[in-house]
């Protein structure tokens, strides 16, 4: 075997999952970061011990096989080549299949994305001519094209002058960005117009013959596309002409390219946690979305306030940090660093107090199964506590629930995040507990709150790939994993056990 591969053989871990984990982000976050380039761009490499030491997000290993499913079920749906068995495969999937095209039909066709689309370079204005900067066109260069699914304002703007004395094509509203080097295959989609740079061969849908989420939602083909027919000798490009004789299997018609990419946006826009407050307030437009996600789905939401969603508030307090006796306790003590935005099911403490501290501060026991909220230095942060923990000031706790629990973390979420700009404050942004309690949230009947919570904990488990109650890096365990004293023994409390006695830093949920 050539040496510019590793082999290693798994164990205790779901193959499939392993093989769709080095398809993601993070991987490639990985080796971007770790890995070591040589002399030549298209020489890349990672050492063993590196490689070996990368962490990997485990659940169980019934949900791995789970998430491993799910995504080889997408994956044939993507790859169009694969579609067969995907599509008369097992009988629980074949909402899903209803639900992306109902108009399905098996004659699908093999085009050149130049016939269904222009592909379309960039310019840049020279940089050193003032008058062509600080305009108000936008001007994408592919640093700033990450995530995000769309593309809304770049950072820096050109001039009309500017646009006139340079390459740059002017690029209507629904055109796919894509970054053809300096990291191939990233895209967005234009929301308004605006050009780029030349660092783009930006796709643009011909009117009736490409939809654009449809060719967004590809964008890992693309991608691997452009890597293989790349070439040069400082930085692998890809060029016009190549992406314009890129083949690809398509549906015979519109509809259904619509069709698959609606829902993939609507998956995008479940997944993306800054967009659920649209679906809570249950508008007609996601109505498909709600009967996928319950079919029970009535649309007699009702408004009710924070405070009607808890029986009781505790605040929180910090013991005094230089009495050694108030730490190191068996009190999980959370604070607003510890909160991760976006990640709602979830908090893994870092720090305990003492019933000593807990009794000379404002800190509060608060019972599992509340709500911490942060009120102050990180307002719009809140997960859900599983266990009995206390907080600093800055958090405002909810306790004995008054509706599901996972719909209401949801929803307090959204309605926080929709409201960041209102909040007021000076240095630090902030919120009062009469405020918080005082907001208006939309709520549907419990069994819906259940059905809805249900379907965005699956979401975070199988499809982000966010371990919500697997391994936990602490740091400060003793490596004595029965050390009654160790952090091992603390967060076994939590429903964490220690891996091994020789990795006293890793737990297992």
């Amino acid at each position: 075997m050539s040496p510019l591969y590793t082999v290693f053989r798994p164990h205790d871990v779901d193959t499939t999952y392993l093989e769709h984990f080095f398809k993601c982000a993070y991987w490639h976050s990985f080796m971007n970061f770790n890995g070591d380039s040589g002399a030549r761009s298209d020489r890349f490499s990672i050492k063993d011990d590196v490689f070996f030491q990368m962490p990997i997000p485990l659940p169980y290993i019934d949900e791995q096989r789970k998430i491993g499913e799910l995504l080889t079920r997408l994956d044939h749906l993507i790859t169009l080549h694969q579609r067969q068995p995907f599509l008369h495969s097992t009988p629980e999937i074949s909402l899903t299949v209803q639900l992306i095209h109902p108009f399905y039909t098996s004659s699908w066709e093999q085009r050149k994305l130049g016939d269904i689309a222009d592909i379309v370079g960039g310019g840049t204005p020279s940089t050193g001519n003032q008058s062509y900067w600080d305009g108000d066109i936008d001007w994408y260069a592919p640093a700033e094209i990450a995530d995000q699914i769309y593309a809304n304002s770049s950072q820096k703007k050109i001039t009309g002058l500017g646009y006139e004395n340079s390459s740059a094509k002017m690029l209507p509203p629904g055109t796919v960005l894509f970054t053809s080097r300096a990291g191939i295959g990233k895209t967005a989609i234009l929301t308004r117009k605006g050009c780029t740079n030349q660092g783009f061969q930006s796709i643009v849908p011909h009117r009736g013959e490409l939809d654009s989420y449809f060719i967004f939602s590809r964008t890992e083909e693309l991608k691997r596309y452009g890597e293989l027919v790349g070439a040069g000798s400082t930085f692998v490009e890809v060029s016009g002409k190549q992406m314009a004789v890129m083949e690809l299997m398509m549906p015979p018609t519109m509809r259904e390219q619509q069709t698959i990419g609606g829902f993939f946006q609507q998956l995008d826009n479940l997944i993306t946690l800054h967009q659920r407050q649209h679906f809570l307030h249950s508008t007609p437009d996601i109505s498909l979305s709600v009967r996928l996600i319950h079919p029970f789905y009535t649309s007699s939401w009702e408004q009710r306030k924070v405070s009607d969603l808890a029986e009781k508030t505790y605040g929180g307090g910090t013991p005094t940090t230089s009495n050694e006796a108030y730490w190191n306790g068996d009190i999980p003590w959370i604070q607003s660093s510890d909160v991760v935005d976006g990640k709602l099911l979830g908090v893994e403490p870092r720090k305990w107090i003492t019933q000593d501290g807990l009794n000379n501060s404002a800190a509060q026991r608060i019972p599992g199964n509340s709500i911490a909220i942060i009120t102050r230095v990180g307002v719009g942060k809140l997960a859900f506590m599983p266990y009995s923990y206390a907080t600093s000031q800055d958090f405002l706790s909810l306790s004995k629930l008054n509706a599901e629990p996972l719909f209401t973390v949801y929803a307090c979420y959204k309605k926080l995040q929709s409201e960041l700009n209102a909040v007021q404050g000076t240095s630090i942004k902030g919120i009062t507990k009469d405020e918080l309690l005082a907001k208006n949230i939309m709520v549907p009947r419990y069994a819906e709150q259940q059905q809805i919570g249900a379907f965005f904990k699956q979401l975070d488990n199988l499809i982000t790939l966010h371990q919500r109650k697997g391994k936990a890096a602490v740091s400060g365990c003793s490596n004595d994993a029965n050390n009654s004293k160790g952090v091992c023994c603390k967060a076994r409390d939590f429903g964490y056990k220690c891996h091994k006695k020789d990795e006293p830093n890793r737990f297992d949920a």
